[in-house]
């Protein structure tokens, strides 16, 4: 019998075996994750904004990435979307807008991304930016004027060189006139020559409308209270300056309803700010000359003071026991700075020494400072206790205020009589109540002694050694024992498998919120970064996927609209252009870490 054999050609399935190596490879999640940044549109005119979004296929970054941009850029986060199935074919799409703040070549990128354990690379794109087509814009127009806190008017203007006195209140104001409906408006901060912020009374807004031949306009104001200090410049005069401020609007296109912009991680935000316009507006810079304070007539107490101001003092009682004590309260109300102010020494009379009289002691100064409608307005209350050393009718010495006015270019004295004080005789001096008080203490000490004798044996042995026993000794050595305790449980929990990654993630989250950023926006992306760390701690979800929704939904009870409500109060801080307060900030630093403990305590 015979057999028909047939030979294979040794390399004829060497292509698809390669084939098949290759596709198991590829296929393969490690090696399925890339990264990639996409532009919406490659040119923009100065002031207009383009989509930015960074694609990411095959894992879930633990953080919001952070995009590197050039200068003439600034860039904001809107939120996040999913797509695909799961393992693999999941691509996760983080979306930001790009605007642009100059002209020329801006570079977005490029952005290293660690994922899985390895590390992913999104290539940098280029956005050109070109000068704007309508320099006029159609937002609106934004002015600036320094106001003199005194006259509540302006008198400094980019036409005009007004003299100011070293010393004076102003307060900045910046006006938003615009029509239609405004969506954002950001500004930043112009830079200031000779001039220093006043940090008590801080940032104050308003808002209201006005009609101007038969149009409606809606105006957005802003406060900045300032300190005039005077930078010597040209020439050896000194001289105050406002450099242009800028703001970065983006109003509607369409009807007024699309005016608000959802929440972060919704793909509403995104077709709200793809219907908008944006444009970047300046205001004039302004400059002015500063006069210092004459010499001629300025009082001898002369403490800084440039205002207008009114000062009255009260006495809490005109008659008192010697070795007691009234209190002198001395209200100052003025339009000017009283940060820093004390209460004038008393001064000196004829024939008689005032510290043979009375002694006098001064608390801390009560200033409040703040600006409504526009008006800057300051108020202090000082007060002096006053303990008189004799009986008898004394006559207070009396205290005497001065300040300059800027208006009137004069000096003012206003001086505050006290009137008399009775004083009447004490029911026992000083050195009787000590005596008195020296004889009880003997007293109690030689009635202890015979108790310990009228005791049993073992009780009087018992009873003589608490007497004799240290107890600052015994209280330091229960604190220190106290003191081992935490230690050691703190030590056992520290060596806790289970727990030694969330510990060092609490401390990562604790040297985060440490100490915050002084500028506004960037304490609330720190802020911002915090919450979802601390969110991701207490539920298990990725930083990157926690919204306002999923903190509602996911945290137990009160603590998800609670927590909720303040990742939508940092997320408008930092893309909405409202201000953070530092109080504020310092509360959500609190309920951060209260978050960040969520989880284990409710183990415990």
């Amino acid at each position: 019998m015979q057999y028909a054999t047939s030979r294979v050609a040794p390399g004829r399935h060497v292509p698809g075996l390669l084939c098949l190596v290759f596709l198991c490879l590829f296929s393969h999640p490690a090696l399925a994750q890339r990264a990639q940044l996409r532009l919406e549109s490659d040119m923009v005119e100065l002031g207009q904004t383009s989509g930015l979004h960074l694609l990411i296929w095959g894992a879930v970054p633990g953080e919001t990435p952070l995009i590197p941009v050039s200068q003439h850029l600034r860039i904001d986060y809107v939120g996040m979307d999913r797509s695909g199935g799961a393992g693999r074919q999941r691509v996760l799409t983080f979306n930001y807008t790009l605007t642009a703040m100059q002209t020329g070549t801006a570079q977005v990128g490029p952005v290293v991304l660690p994922l899985a354990g390895r590390v992913v690379t999104a290539g940098a794109v280029e956005l050109e930016i070109v000068p704007r087509s309508n320099p006029q814009g159609g937002a609106g127009r934004l002015d600036a004027a320094l106001l003199r806190a005194a006259a509540l008017s302006p008198v400094v203007g980019s036409e005009s060189r007004a003299r100011l006195w070293r010393g004076e209140t102003l307060v900045f104001r910046l006006t938003l006139t615009h029509r239609g409906s405004l969506l954002d408006a950001r500004w930043t901060a112009p830079r200031l020559q000779g001039l220093v912020e006043e940090p008590l009374a801080g940032l104050s807004q308003r808002e209201y409308q006005v009609s101007r031949s038969g149009l409606l306009y809606r105006v957005k104001e802003i406060y900045l209270p300032l300190l005039v200090m005077g930078a010597v410049g040209d020439g050896g005069q000194a001289q105050v300056g406002v450099s242009s401020a800028d703001m970065l609007v983006r109003y509607s296109r369409g009807s007024a309803s699309s005016a608000a912009v959802p929440g972060p991680g919704r793909r509403a935000a995104r077709d709200a700010l793809a219907g908008a316009s944006t444009d970047l507006l300046s205001s004039s810079p302004i400059g002015a000359l500063v006069l210092p304070l004459p010499q001629e007539d300025r009082p001898s107490g002369f403490s800084g003071l440039v205002g207008r101001f009114q000062v009255k003092a009260s006495l809490s009682e005109r008659e008192v026991p010697l070795g007691g004590s009234v209190t002198v309260t001395v209200n100052l109300q003025g339009d000017a700075t009283l940060a820093g102010l004390q209460l004038p020494p008393f001064p000196r009379q004829e024939g008689t020494s005032t510290e043979s009289l009375l002694r006098s002691y001064d608390d801390l100064p009560q200033v409040h400072e703040s600006i409504e409608d526009g008006r800057f307005s300051a108020s202090a209350t000082l007060r002096r206790a006053i303990v008189p050393l004799r009986e008898g009718d004394i006559a207070l010495p009396p205290l005497r205020f001065s300040w300059f006015d800027p208006v009137g270019a004069r000096y003012v004295e206003k001086e505050l009589d006290l009137g008399t004080l009775h004083v009447t005789p004490g029911s026992q001096s000083n050195a009787s109540q000590m005596v008195s008080f020296s004889e009880s203490v003997d007293t109690g000490l030689a009635q202890a002694r015979p108790l310990a004798q009228q005791l049993p044996a073992w009780l009087g042995m018992v009873w003589g050694w608490l007497l004799g026993l240290d107890w600052t000794l015994v209280l330091m050595l229960a604190g220190l024992g106290l003191l081992l305790s935490l230690v050691l449980r703190w030590g056992l929990g520290a060596w806790n498998g289970r727990d030694k990654e969330r510990m060092a993630r609490r401390r990562e989250l604790r040297l985060l919120v440490g100490k915050l950023p002084g500028d506004p926006r960037e304490r609330a992306r720190v802020l911002e970064r915090a919450l979802r760390r601390a969110v991701s701690l207490a539920t298990g979800l990725p930083p990157s996927a926690v919204d306002e929704s999923s903190i509602v939904q996911s945290l137990p009870g009160e603590w998800g609209p609670r927590v909720g409500q303040a990742y939508r109060e940092i997320y408008d801080s930092r893309y909405g252009g409202e201000i953070l307060s530092v109080h504020r900030a310092g509360e959500l630093r609190v309920l951060i870490l209260e978050v960040a403990r969520l989880r284990g305590d409710s183990r415990a």
